[in-house]
Order: C-alpha cells, then sequence, then structure tokens
C-alpha cells in the first residue's frame, strides 16, 4: 500500500502510519498564492518539503495534470478540456503548460541527487509519446537513476500495458479517468454518475484481461484513485493479481490490515465470481456491500 498526496502534511501523515512508498504526488494541488504561474523556484521550495517530510520513503511525483475537476487559476486561458479531451500530457505542448512542466523537472533535478524520486507522466497515449517524454525529462534531469513511468488513463492505452511496461519503469492505471473512459460517463455529469459503477462486473472482466497482458510485469501496474478504497474492493483487485495500489492516506492503514488478513486463494475465488456476476447488485451482495437505491 503507497500514498497519493498533495502537501508536505499528508506525506508526513504517510511515512509515520507506514506506507510503503509515496506512490503519487499530486502536483497539479500545490500551488503558490494569489494564482501565480509556479515556477521554478516555488516547485523547489514546496518539493523539497514533501520529500524531507517522506523521508526515506521513494517518492513519485506525478508531472501536472490538468483537468476539468483540476484546473487552477493559473491555468484560466487554457481551453477547454473537457471529461475525456485534454488533460495531462496531452496539454504538455500549451506554451503556459509547458512552462509549469520545465520548472518542476529543473526543481526535481537537484533534488533527484538527495532523495529517492521517481515521475509519472499523465495521460499517456501510446508507447511512442511516452518514449518521447522519457526522453525529454531524461535530459531535463542528468540523472538516469529517476525511474520514470506512464498513467494509463484511456481503455485503448491499458490495453497496451505489456507495451508500456517494456519501456517505463513504472505504469499507473488511473482508475478514476479509466473508468469514465470504459463507460464514457463523466463523473462530474450528474445525469449520466450512476454509469460509473464500482461494482460492475464489466470492470473487473477489463481489468483481469489488463493483468492478464500485463502477466509478470502486474507488479510494476500501480492502481490509484478512488476505486481501492471502495468497500470490499481491495479484495477483488489482489484476486486479479494486482498488489501496488496508491490510496489517500486516509485509507492507508485499514487497506493495509485488509491486505495483511486474506489469502490468495480466497481472493481468487472471489474475483473469479465477481467477473461471472449479471450485474452491480449481484457483486454487491457477493461483497456484503449495502448499496442505495
Amino acid at each position: 500500500i503507497r500514498a497519493s498526496v498533495r502537501s508536505a502534511e499528508t506525506a508526513r501523515l504517510a511515512r509515520e502510519w507506514g506506507v510503503a512508498a509515496i506512490g503519487l504526488v499530486r502536483t497539479e494541488f500545490l500551488l503558490p498564492e494569489a494564482g501565480a504561474v509556479p515556477d521554478q523556484a516555488f516547485y523547489a521550495e514546496v518539493f523539497e518539503g514533501v520529500l524531507e517530510a517522506a523521508h526515506p520513503l521513494p517518492v513519485t511525483f506525478r508531472l501536472v495534470d490538468l483537468a476539468p475537476d483540476k484546473h487552477p487559476t493559473w491555468a484560466s486561458a487554457l481551453p477547454d478540456t473537457g471529461p475525456l479531451g485534454l488533460h495531462g500530457s496531452r496539454l504538455y505542448r500549451h506554451p503556459v503548460v509547458q512552462a509549469v512542466v520545465e520548472a518542476q523537472l529543473q526543481a526535481l533535478g537537484p533534488l533527484s541527487r538527495r532523495f529517492s524520486v521517481g515521475l509519472l507522466v499523465p495521460n499517456v497515449d501510446s508507447v511512442e509519446q511516452f518514449q518521447h517524454w522519457r526522453a525529454s525529462i531524461n535530459a531535463a534531469l542528468s540523472n538516469p537513476g529517476v525511474s520514470v513511468g506512464a498513467m494509463l488513463e484511456t481503455a485503448g492505452a491499458a490495453l497496451a500495458v505489456e507495451r508500456f511496461l517494456a519501456t517505463a519503469d513504472l505504469v499507473g492505471f488511473g482508475l478514476n479517468d479509466l473508468m469514465q473512459s470504459l463507460f464514457g460517463a463523466d463523473r462530474d455529469l450528474p445525469a449520466v454518475r450512476a454509469h460509473l459503477d464500482p461494482y460492475a462486473p464489466a470492470l473487473y472482466r477489463f481489468l483481469r484481461l489488463t493483468a492478464q497482458l500485463a502477466g509478470s510485469g502486474v507488479n510494476r501496474v500501480q492502481l490509484c484513485g478512488i476505486l481501492p478504497q471502495l468497500p470490499g474492493v481491495l479484495t477483488i483487485l489482489l484476486g486479479l493479481g494486482y498488489r501496488t495500489f496508491s490510496v489517500d492516506v486516509a485509507h492507508a492503514p485499514y487497506l493495509a490490515r485488509t491486505v495483511a488478513t486474506r489469502s490468495s486463494a480466497e481472493d481468487r475465488g472471489l474475483a473469479e465470481a465477481v467477473c461471472a456476476a449479471g450485474s452491480g447488485q449481484a457483486v454487491a451482495d457477493l461483497l456484503g456491500v449495502w448499496r442505495e437505491g
């Protein structure tokens, strides 16, 4: 169990509560005052604060990941992103976003020589695109010891997981966005939010397929987002073969206790039953989870 954090304070809590690593620093929430565009000096200070708070844990920073629900004041001039459109690395060629990404890399270069640092590139569509960004990152950091990973957030990218694992140090599944892609529903639009059913058997059949495609590399697939935190879901994901999860700090202790009490055979049997179920309600019943309506 790893922690997803957005401040030095939550990184400190994660370390004190015994997580294995900081799996995701959500850098878009690290903001200077008065809506200013963050620069190298700002990131050097706040990144160092996160790293010192987490030390000696390894820390993976996700490069800035803008989206409709993550749109700081400094990004107000950017085009409308849409729920499935322009977010993550798809925006990195915009001059303002490009300058912010460069500031993050310039800040992390010196810090990566003092701390255990990794990077995730958000919303990567193809292996070729990831290789382009990895080359840019390597040139900016001048430190081959920094692990660089790809965050996959669409169904098409996730189905190429084995190709990403061949060239990335880490692959993250951004499950919040991946579910939007899979179900064609915007989580911020109430009229279709119900289609994002975290207990839908189709979701777990899809994740079973991506685990199979990952093969022995599944241990380098980090699941991020709300899904593993929901009642009963972590046991299904364990049964499908996933072993690395980055969750909100508050959920990390009880999820770690859950892992410690499980057996592999039990989880595999549950995962197969979930994948064979006929509805989300049937899955909830298998897990003993009460659902409204």
